[in-house]
């Protein structure tokens, strides 16, 4: 059962992993040039930031919406912003054309036409996943503990039968020592009680489905059920 709850685990646990996507790109000047050693961010939370020493730049992020800005500053200054939205996994090549920054700050320009992102919209996949695996681990360790209780249940009604009934557990046992097939005059003889008393017992034996009767000319031959 433990191993069962941990595959179950381990598979859900997987299925959040794979729940993202990659954004990646290279960073341009304004004269189509690739830029070394600019600096590239995404508003995740938390923030992701990298310094594209190549040119290039790659995150990993959930669903969700997202501003992309990238700067460079050398003996002149360059940055700009993209907004990209991740709907689902996969990946998503967004090259950036950075353009001049006039601005008198240092860094990335925060004056910008499009509103800065705080906030990454909420991922619920990311919510939900966890919650439905803790619901599953209840469901099989509640299952797990009736089957075991009705097990326990049906072992103690068949211990209290076989205490009740001592006579016939003989008459199994006997049946059993014959090759699980007698006649019921055999039982007559090696029991000696009345040919009521035995007619009673197998009828009890064999409404609790554990022998047969078969009629065979004046008598019956009992047959012990697996």
């Amino acid at each position: 059962m433990l191993k069962k709850l941990i595959f179950l685990l381990m598979f859900l646990i997987s299925l959040q992993v794979v729940i993202a996507a990659t954004i990646h790109g290279s960073v341009y000047s304004p004269y189509l040039e690739k830029l070394t050693n600019s600096v590239v961010e995404i508003n995740t939370n938390p923030k992701q930031t990298m310094v594209a020493k190549t040119g290039n730049y790659s995150f990993n992020v959930p669903p969700g919406s997202y501003i992309l800005e990238a700067g460079y500053k050398n003996r002149e200054a360059y940055s700009t912003n993209e907004q990209v939205v991740v709907d689902k996994e996969g990946t998503y090549v967004l090259d950036l054309i950075l353009e001049p920054d006039f601005s008198e700050t240092d860094g990335i320009n925060p004056d910008v036409d499009i509103p800065r992102v705080d906030k990454q919209s909420p991922n619920y996949k990311v919510f939900f996943i966890p919650i439905i695996i803790l619901a599953l681990i209840y469901l099989l360790w509640w299952w797990d503990k009736k089957h075991i209780k009705h097990k326990e249940q049906k072992t103690e009604q068949e211990s209290q039968e076989t205490e009740e009934s001592p006579d016939l557990n003989k008459i199994i046992e006997f049946i059993k020592k014959h090759g699980n097939r007698i006649t019921q005059r055999d039982i007559r003889k090696e029991f000696p009680v009345s040919e009521a008393k035995i007619s009673l017992m197998l009828a009890e034996l064999e409404s609790k489905g554990k022998i047969q009767k078969i009629k065979k000319g004046r008598g019956n031959i009992i047959i012990l059920k697996p």
